[in-house]
């Protein structure tokens, strides 16, 4: 991560702020992601207060703190709710407002800061997607966020990463990409590339999750 922080900031030492939640970092997951941006010579803040379903009051904190401490860019390290956090947390802090202003599709102005994702789960793909799904604490819906700015920068998927989930967590977001695969290949707009695709996903987890729940380090 070190490497890719540099290569994206050739002319600068950049202001990273990691966004993740508080059992990523208790599980010792950041050490060696810290220790690779600090040896490529960024300066880190670290915003660890992500919650589950992820609330538009913790993105513009996020957001605040982003702005105060002139950070450059995010590396998102965690599930699925901090990767989409993250994603939303350079919406609002380059654009200023409510993150609710931005719900729906194609609503986003310009550029947002480079995102790296790093992923600690299987199921939600957020790495790889323009899409983030936050709560609205005031209508108590939660609203989708899209737009191809959104989209990583660069993502490092590293299976090493998900060894610590407990046995729920590999279970859960197993069937959460289950169910991704199977929603593929019944979907009306298919196509022969993406039923292959789909057919090879729900083969791999049919054979290697139950693998993996009986056996977190396999």
């Amino acid at each position: 991560v070190g490497d890719e922080i540099a290569a994206l900031f050739p002319d600068k030492k950049p202001k990273v702020m990691i966004v993740t939640d508080s059992g990523v970092r208790s599980a010792g997951l950041l050490n060696g992601i810290e220790e690779y941006l600090k040896n490529a010579g960024s300066e880190l803040f670290i915003f660890d207060e992500v919650e589950p379903n992820p609330r538009d009051t913790t993105v513009h904190k996020a957001a605040e703190l982003f702005n105060a401490q002139q950070m450059d860019a995010l590396v998102a390290v965690g599930g699925g709710s901090s990767l989409d956090l993250a994603k939303a947390v350079g919406v609002v802090a380059a654009f200023g407002g409510n993150i609710a202003d931005y719900d729906g599709m194609g609503k986003v102005p310009g550029e947002i800061a480079p995102l790296i994702a790093i992923p600690t789960t299987a199921g939600t793909a957020s790495e790889v997607t323009f899409l983030a799904i936050i709560t609205d604490t005031s209508n108590h819906v939660k609203m989708g966020v899209g737009d191809h700015k959104l989209a990583p920068k660069i993502s490092l998927v590293d299976p090493l990463m998900t060894l610590s989930l407990p046995r729920s967590l590999t279970m859960g977001t197993g069937l959460d990409a289950l169910t991704h695969a199977v929603e593929s290949y019944t979907s009306v707009v298919g196509s022969p590339p993406t039923d292959s695709l789909a057919i090879q996903a729900i083969e791999l987890i049919a054979k290697n999750l139950p693998l993996a729940v009986e056996n977190g380090r396999d």
